[in-house]
């Protein structure tokens, strides 16, 4: 059985920390930093659209409940299959 990888989960976390890291400066600012609200926006989609998912049934999981399936049993809202994190 495959699983998400927890390296997925980590880099997701980071790049919506680094999301809220450039936006503040870009309010704050410089416009230069929305460069970096971008990449990170568009960083975050593209894992969440491609390994934050349920490997049994394709429906979306939400950050947070990855991550509490980090250290937890959890199963899919959708298909009540259990996710497991590699």
């Amino acid at each position: 059985m495959r699983g998400i990888p927890k390296s997925a989960v980590l880099t997701a976390w980071a790049l919506v920390f680094g999301m809220a890291g450039c936006l503040i400066p870009a309010i704050l600012s410089s416009r230069i930093w929305w460069a970096g609200v971008a990449l990170c926006l568009g960083g975050y989609a593209y894992i969440g659209a491609r390994y934050l998912r349920c490997p049994h049934c394709g429906a979306g999981e939400t950050l947070d409940r990855l991550s509490y399936a980090l250290v937890h049993e959890y199963h899919c809202r959708h298909c009540g299959e259990r996710i497991t994190l590699e």
